[in-house]
């Protein structure tokens, strides 16, 4: 078997040759720098300080609803079971 050789001689067409090896290079992901490290920390630090976690209006209306005898009453309990029936996960257990 004979070795390819790369001819430039311009006896030979382009056809002929065989195409140059083009050297793409993809850029690498760089890490962030410290400096925007931590300036991302300090905003997921001041977004977490900023919502208590607990909701003392969603408290007491979930007290309200639990303390009330006629929750949930006859129509929330008829959209949610047409919303389970819609459902393919629901269907699929069946």
């Amino acid at each position: 078997m004979e070795p390819i050789i790369n001819r430039t001689d311009a006896s030979v067409s382009a056809r002929q040759a065989p195409p140059s090896p083009s050297k793409v290079s993809e850029p690498t992901p760089t890490p962030p720098a410290p400096a925007q490290s931590s300036k991302i920390n300090e905003l997921a630090q001041k977004a977490a300080a900023s919502a208590p976690d607990l909701r003392a209006d969603e408290i007491e209306r979930a007290k309200r609803l639990v303390a009330d005898p006629n929750y949930p009453n006859d129509d929330i309990l008829e959209k949610l079971a047409e919303g389970l029936m819609k459902s393919d996960d629901f269907r699929g257990a069946l």
